[in-house]
């Protein structure tokens, strides 16, 4: 019985683990995204 509360817990923490990285990891695409269209803009305003 412990050790079956043990896995759920454990498998509960690296699932959370897992979204908690792929959610940042869409932002941190979407910053990106947004990062290099603005220096796109900013160069072709520089020439």
């Amino acid at each position: 019985m412990k050790t079956d509360d043990f896995v759920v817990r454990e498998i509960g923490l690296i699932g959370s683990l897992v979204w908690i990285s792929q959610k940042s990891t869409r932002t941190l695409a979407q910053h990106t995204i947004k990062l290099r269209l603005f220096l796109h803009q900013f160069s072709h305003d520089d020439s």
